[in-house]
């Protein structure tokens, strides 16, 4: 048998079991293994991880790891820098954290029936960062972007989401579509009549549409709660929005 010392820092210490959380521990492999193929055998996807260093040097998942090596793992997230762009793919689970990043303005995908075959396809096809909490899904060799979401509770997996990808000040709240996703378009007055109660048509001005599904969007009785989860991703200190509400 053939084995190697590794070393988990910072939060990819989450996927190991307490006694393993940094500090170094033996790995056991019978053949030549590729350095992907060893970090995931001890629990840790590959996309949750940013450097490897193999006896002190850098590595690529390109690298075979023979016996008696020192790996050293560090994670990926949290990001220093957000991305120019991020575009979000949610699994079948997190349907209600989809509808909290739609609200703070990010383009967050979600199809309830996809397997994972095709969540990782859409994820690479569309150049979307996969969100799931199913560690085996971030495992598939072929998922280039992706994290693991830690927290069972929407409101705080979203603001989970944007502290790790160093979003809070890039957020467009209140401009994208909580069930479609499609961005939202002003709707003059005249044109939302007989789409909303008469009473919202006598109170307010400012309306938005969404032009995939057709929802009315408008400053309503929903307003401070939902400000107020924006606030809460956004961070301390985070700027402010409007808002609209789903009727």
């Amino acid at each position: 048998m053939r084995s190697a010392r590794i070393r988990m820092r910072g939060g990819l210490g989450d996927f190991l079991p307490p006694g393993r959380r940094e500090v170094e521990f033996e790995a056991v492999f019978e053949l030549p293994v590729g350095l992907r193929d060893l970090i995931q055998s001890t629990g840790v996807p590959h996309v949750e991880v940013g450097r490897v260093l193999v006896d002190g040097e850098p590595a690529g998942w390109d690298r075979v790891v023979g016996g008696g090596e020192h790996v050293e793992a560090f994670p990926r997230y949290p990001l220093a820098t957000p991305p120019a762009d991020p575009r979000l793919l949610l699994d079948v689970h997190l349907g209600r954290l989809a509808r909290y990043l739609r609200l703070g303005g990010l383009d967050a995908a979600h199809s309830p029936d996809a397997g994972d075959p095709a969540l990782v396809a859409a994820s690479v096809g569309e150049d979307r960062i996969l969100l799931t909490r199913d560690r085996g899904l971030l495992m598939h060799a072929a998922l280039r972007e992706g994290s693991f979401v830690r927290s069972t509770d929407p409101i705080e997996q979203a603001v989970e989401f944007v502290a790790r990808f160093a979003l809070g000040g890039r957020l467009v709240p209140f401009t994208r579509c909580m069930v479609c996703n499609h961005t939202l378009a002003p709707a003059p007055r005249e044109e939302v009549a007989g789409l909303v109660p008469d009473g919202v048509l006598a109170a307010h001005d400012d309306y938005r549409r969404c032009p995939g599904c057709g929802r009315t969007y408008w400053r309503g009785s929903h307003q401070e709660r939902l400000e107020s989860l924006v606030r809460r991703m956004q961070g301390p200190g985070g700027p402010g929005g409007p808002g609209e509400e789903i009727p």
